[in-house]
């Protein structure tokens, strides 16, 4: 059984984290791992059972195989100096450049050049010292792997047979950033109802429908992509999003702004259910592909339950989680 640190965010909620979570409660039957927390995360689920107090998850973590450190805004890297053994840390970067930063050249010009300045910019210190090291954005440097968002459990509503009654669905929690959002909502609202489909644009998140982590909203959201044939994301403050892998884990056909997960050569999205653009004139014309298909009912050939399969186990969090921990326990300490 490999020992596992992990620490987290300080009183914060953090997507990625709970990706790293989810992957690992995922294969907790398997016994392959022995998980510990540090303390005050706030988790969408319960984990509890794995959490330590600050003095016996350091004593925990200096005898563990692999320390695990997730950088946010929010980070304990006090906890990470004070075990100090960072040939046996490793480092998950899930910061993103924020606002519509991912849009503006000088931005990627100072990440690429190593000058950028926040939060958002890949830790040097870290890089150099860490076991192995993690993105969820690019620059992806040599010794950077990249590391988005995994489909977690709690993601997938649909069952196979299920009606997909929503021929489009495209929900955001917020429209500002990018404003591409906004656009394209209004454009899919004035597509559907010029050609009679059926669509889903309203928030789930509302007063009468809310707690502290907002699992109702999202539980909501799941319910309506378990419905839909065509899920449309776009990217927020960063390229990845919850709201992709969410799309996908409902066996829906995903519309979506091109984005930088991967290397452009990666074949790890290689799926005939997804549908790229890069702008409003690209999004108008996908409309009009994709809604030809729905028409005809060819749709259904994208949504096959073959590919379906494959990317639930391809790009779950446990696949995430596993992948992370062969590649930093094959790192040269």
């Amino acid at each position: 059984m490999i020992s596992i640190a992990i620490i987290l965010p300080d009183t914060n909620k953090d997507y990625l984290a709970n990706t790293v979570l989810d992957g690992f409660r995922a294969l907790e039957h398997t016994k392959e791992y022995l998980i510990r927390i540090s303390p005050r995360f706030i988790a969408v689920a319960d984990y509890s059972d794995w959490e330590l107090e600050d003095g016996a998850f350091i004593q925990f973590a200096q005898k563990a195989d692999l320390i695990l450190f997730i950088h946010a805004k929010y980070s304990t890297k006090d906890l990470v100096e004070k075990i100090g053994l960072w040939n046996k840390t490793v480092c998950i970067d899930g910061s993103e450049t924020g606002k519509n930063n991912r849009y503006d050249f000088a931005v990627q010009n100072t990440l690429i050049m190593g000058t950028h300045q926040g939060g958002s910019a890949v830790q040097y210190d870290l890089l150099k010292k860490s076991r192995s090291y993690f993105r969820r954005e690019k620059p992806y440097y040599e010794g950077i792997t990249p590391f988005p968002f995994g489909i977690e459990d709690r993601f997938i509503s649909y069952t196979q047979g299920q009606q997909k009654d929503i021929d489009f669905a495209c929900i955001f929690g917020q429209d500002e950033y990018p404003p591409l959002r906004k656009y394209a909502t209004e454009m899919l609202e004035n597509f559907c109802v010029k050609n009679g489909f059926t669509y889903a644009t309203s928030k789930t998140n509302s007063l009468f429908n809310r707690d502290f982590r907002n699992t109702k909203s999202q539980e909501k959201f799941h319910d309506i992509l378990g419905r839909t044939k065509v899920g449309v994301s776009i990217g927020g403050g960063g390229y990845d999003t919850l709201r992709f892998w969410e799309i996908l884990a409902n066996n829906c056909v995903l519309l979506t702004e091109s984005i930088d997960i991967y290397h452009p050569n990666s074949p790890e999205l290689d799926f005939k259910r997804i549908f790229g653009f890069k702008n409003l004139f690209d999004f108008e014309y996908r409309l009009k592909e994709i809604g030809a298909l729905i028409r005809s009912g060819d749709i259904e050939k994208y949504m096959d339950m073959e590919e379906y399969r494959k990317i639930l186990s391809t790009h779950s969090t446990a696949e995430r989680v596993r992948e992370l921990v062969r590649i930093s326990l094959a790192a040269s300490a």
